[in-house]
């Protein structure tokens, strides 16, 4: 078992992206403690439960803080060397980063300067990216998502990833890029020039490896990740494709709509072409039917197919519906009970 490293590491983490990333420190680090922010709101009297990393933390038998409000209960150990964050979800002053002889680094799930901001992953899936990536950079105490890159690395998507399949495979590609900065020492300042010093390149794999390039990758365009809100699932009927809306259910697992005034969920949907593609039926012979639907315009085929006319095309409904007070429903239970079995449009608007 190879020695570790003669760090003393603080880790800013919070959600399952991080988890990957605390036992990779645990494990090369001489000396490692956590702090989490935030944590499920409970309902009635209940105790706000942890947040995911904070438990894993807890698990392995590191020492962590959970932040409830501000920096209350967080102290810097005297011989601290280095703060690491991921998805830790606030900014870390200066006030700490100053006092730690190598500042801090950051691990960002996009290609930077892409997707900065507080939805990378989303905003990947959402936008139909055929690459997604990561970087590791120097934490900038000014901004979010501004410091040197020390290292990037970019994952070649299938265009089937939903978010916590990309967000794992991410997290572990996140890990091996840091270990490759660790033991090259990377977080050392090498010039007193931020932006003349190195940055290294490399692929990712889906198993996780960073595999490193001998050239630098293209940069890309910046651009902005704004925070997710429930608006970001509801389906525009009049605007968008099939896979615009197949991409909202890889982000969020649902999509939602409207029927009567009142909000459902749509789980696991799929376009029609690709059904037809995987499950191999010939609809040759109806297709002309539905080009005259509207989109939104749902009903049974052959009694045993949810179907829902889109702008382009269609989209199989394969999971469930949902009412925003009532309880899953099997999509074919569902669209065989509605209206007699007689079909209905979906709106856009409440």
């Amino acid at each position: 078992m190879p020695s570790k490293l003669p760090l003393n590491i603080v880790f800013f983490g919070t959600d399952e992206f991080s988890i990957p990333i605390l036992h990779k420190l645990a494990s090369c680090a001489q000396r490692i403690h956590m702090v989490s922010a935030g944590g499920k709101r409970p309902r009635g009297r209940d105790p706000i439960s942890l947040p995911s990393a904070a438990k894993e933390a807890k698990k392995i038998g590191i020492e962590c803080v959970v932040l409830k409000k501000g920096w209350d209960g967080f102290q810097l150990k005297p011989d601290d060397h280095l703060a690491v964050s991921a998805s830790f979800g606030r900014f870390i002053p200066e006030s700490i980063l100053g006092r730690l002889v190598y500042g801090g680094i950051n691990i960002h799930p996009s290609f930077l300067p892409k997707y900065r901001g507080a939805s990378p992953i989303y905003s990947t899936i959402l936008k139909d990216d055929t690459q997604a990536g990561v970087t590791i950079q120097r934490m900038d105490t000014r901004e979010f998502d501004k410091g040197k890159a020390l290292a990037q690395g970019v994952l070649s998507l299938h265009g089937d990833e939903h978010y916590n399949n990309l967000r794992d495979k991410l997290a572990k590609g996140a890990s091996s890029m840091l270990d490759s900065v660790l033991q090259q020492a990377l977080y050392k300042r090498s010039n007193p020039n931020p932006e003349l010093e190195p940055t290294i390149y490399g692929i990712l794999t889906d198993t996780g490896e960073f595999q490193r390039s001998e050239s630098a990758l293209p940069i890309p365009a910046a651009s902005w990740a704004g925070k997710i809100s429930p608006e970001s699932a509801r389906i525009n009927w009049e605007s968008m494709t099939s896979r615009q809306i197949y991409n909202i259910t890889r982000a969020f697992e649902h999509a939602w709509t409207t029927i009567n005034g009142k909000k459902v969920f749509l789980y696991n949907l799929m376009p029609l072409q690709q059904w037809l593609s995987q499950f191999r039926v010939d609809v040759s012979n109806d297709i002309n039917d539905w080009k005259q639907m509207q989109p939104g315009q749902f009903f049974l085929f052959k009694k045993n197919l949810f179907i829902i006319k889109t702008l382009d095309s269609a989209i199989v409904v394969m999971g469930g519906v949902q009412r925003q007070t009532g309880s899953l429903v099997p999509a074919i239970e569902w669209v065989r009970t509605f209206n007699s079995g007689k079909g209905g449009v979906f709106t856009t608007g409440l």
